[in-house]
């Protein structure tokens, strides 16, 4: 796995080489690219403060993914339906909540990995990565179809995000791409940043974030039609590889040494977090605006009072964590390097 010297590294450098060399870096171990609505990840209500808070002795099981590619990204549209995405053009799916794994045929192999997938239900939906490369399936995966991104074959894609089966964004390498259709068409949308993007939330049909290197964060009010900065509060060197958002108002990003940023405001002030660790963070996922993980270097955190105590879980996993997914406020599921997949049903609290 990486190593903290690693950590010398600038951040767009450190996050290709664990990008694109994953299960040679990680050898075990999760971007819900987070829409709220799209996988079910903005359903149940907020955690009393009755409940028991998610503590170290919470375990997170291991499932059989059935591949020892590197997975990068997962989404669950219901508790049962999920995908799972990675190098070499892997798709995973699930029809039981993750006590199957079955691969779907992505249409492509030729080394490109896939750093996002994303879906607005149980038929509906995206993968993107290396390439440049969308995928887009209307039957739950059964078949996927190649979209054009119109980027150039050196573009990589990092994250997807969708608020329904029509419109949706992906995001990398300082790129903003757009559809209003499904995308059987994709437009570029001016960014307002020349920093690598890495993740992209959605709250809505309107209100968007994208997060990448050197702490950006740029937001939309109009569904992208114009992306303006917010400042993340962090140094130049920072690196944000997640986001994600329950709501409008209430959203999370995290990244490089146990980063953690918080607004509750859609951005106008974001305010750090502690999470207990300096692992690298590079996933997050939000049930609502109390109840979230985020996962990183063999990591899992945990809160149920919107990330003012963050505690750690036992992931199950001893590599990188890439993405974590939640279907709801109790389950939730994990990927990473060698085909790791760990699941949890219980939100922690036990």
């Amino acid at each position: 796995m990486l190593q903290p010297a690693t950590r010398t590294f600038k951040p767009s450098a450190r996050r290709r080489i664990f990008r694109l060399l994953g299960p040679a870096l990680i050898p075990v171990g999760l971007t819900l690219t987070l829409i709220a609505g799209a996988c079910g990840s903005s359903s149940g209500g907020g955690t009393s403060s009755a409940q028991p808070s998610p503590g170290a002795g919470t375990a997170w099981k291991t499932q059989t993914s059935g591949t020892t590619d590197a997975l990068f990204a997962v989404a669950f549209a219901t508790p049962r339906d999920g995908w799972a995405a990675g190098n070499n053009g892997t798709i995973l799916a699930t029809t039981d909540g993750g006590a199957t794994w079955k691969t779907q045929t992505s249409g492509t192999t030729n080394g490109h990995g896939l750093y996002g997938v994303v879906f607005s239900d149980s038929s509906h939906g995206w993968a993107v990565g290396g390439g440049g490369i969308i995928l887009a399936t209307t039957d739950g995966g059964a078949t996927w179809s190649s979209q054009s991104s119109g980027l150039a074959a050196d573009v990589t894609l990092y994250g997807v995000a969708f608020s329904d089966s029509s419109h949706g964004w992906a995001v990398g390498d300082s790129s903003i791409l757009a559809t209003t259709d499904g995308g059987a068409t994709w437009k570029a949308q001016k960014s307002g940043t020349t920093n690598d993007l890495e993740s992209i939330a959605f709250s809505d049909s309107s209100h968007g974030w994208a997060v990448g290197l050197h702490g950006t964060i740029v937001a939309t009010t109009d569904g992208g039609a114009t992306w303006s900065s917010q400042s993340s509060g962090l140094p130049a060197d920072a690196a944000l590889y997640g986001v994600a958002f329950s709501d409008s108002s209430h959203g999370w990003a995290v990244g490089l040494n146990g980063t953690i940023v918080a607004t509750s405001d859609g951005g106008t002030t974001w305010k750090a977090q502690n999470p207990g660790t300096t692992a690298d963070l590079i996933g997050v996922a939000f049930a609502n605006a109390k109840d979230g993980w985020a996962v990183g270097g063999g990591t899992i955190v945990a809160t149920t009072d919107g990330g003012g105590v963050w505690k750690a879980q036992k992931s199950g996993a001893s590599g990188y964590l890439n993405a974590v997914a939640r279907a709801n406020a109790t389950d939730g599921w994990a990927v990473g390097g060698h085909g790791a997949i760990v699941a949890i049903t219980d939100g922690g609290a036990n």
